[in-house]
């Protein structure tokens, strides 16, 4: 196989949070078929480097048609459009089925997850089901050890009822 964009997303807008090289800045999750070695090969997230810069972070839920794995990438370097990434840790992932209820105008919801290994601190990318209903932003915080929250918010100016349906919380380590 080969990169695919199509699989490619921004979880995570940091900003100017993590100025240092090393540390995250933006986080981004990525879904493939490909196996490890594929993904740790030179040059694989090169057709992404205008968006990609030194500390951002890469989650990747590789293999999805063989043995499936959740591992993280850490952005090293970003030079003429040749982006060089380094494994990080594996990072902690948990999914639950969440039932926000009905979301009144610019307003929001919380719901939780268990995710062992969580701490205070730690980075969270929050995957939500395709069929999100429109209008929808979802965010993940740990809140506790051991526990992400996840805030549903509706910026729109009417009520969403958005359907119950599964989310995972995948946590990088501080």
């Amino acid at each position: 196989m080969a990169y695919a964009s199509t699989g490619f997303k921004m979880v995570f807008d940091g900003g100017a949070v993590g100025a240092a090289p090393g540390n995250i800045k933006n986080v981004y999750h990525y879904a493939t078929n490909d196996d490890a070695p594929t993904i740790e090969g030179a040059g694989y997230f090169n057709s992404e480097s205008g968006k990609l810069a030194a500390g951002d972070a890469i989650v990747v839920s590789g293999d999805n048609d063989g043995t499936p794995f959740l591992k993280d990438y850490l952005v090293t370097a970003n030079t003429g459009g040749v982006v060089t990434v380094k494994p990080g840790s594996q990072g902690f992932s948990a999914s639950a089925t969440l039932d926000f209820g009905s979301i009144n105008a610019q307003t929001g919801a919380e719901l939780t997850i268990a995710v062992p290994g969580a701490a205070a601190g730690d980075a969270v990318a929050i995957a939500a089901p395709a069929a999100i209903e429109a209008g929808l932003a979802v965010f993940g915080y740990v809140s506790a050890a051991n526990t992400v929250t996840v805030r549903c918010v509706n910026p729109t100016a009417g009520a969403i009822n958005p359907a119950s349906a599964s989310y995972r919380a995948t946590v990088l380590k501080a």
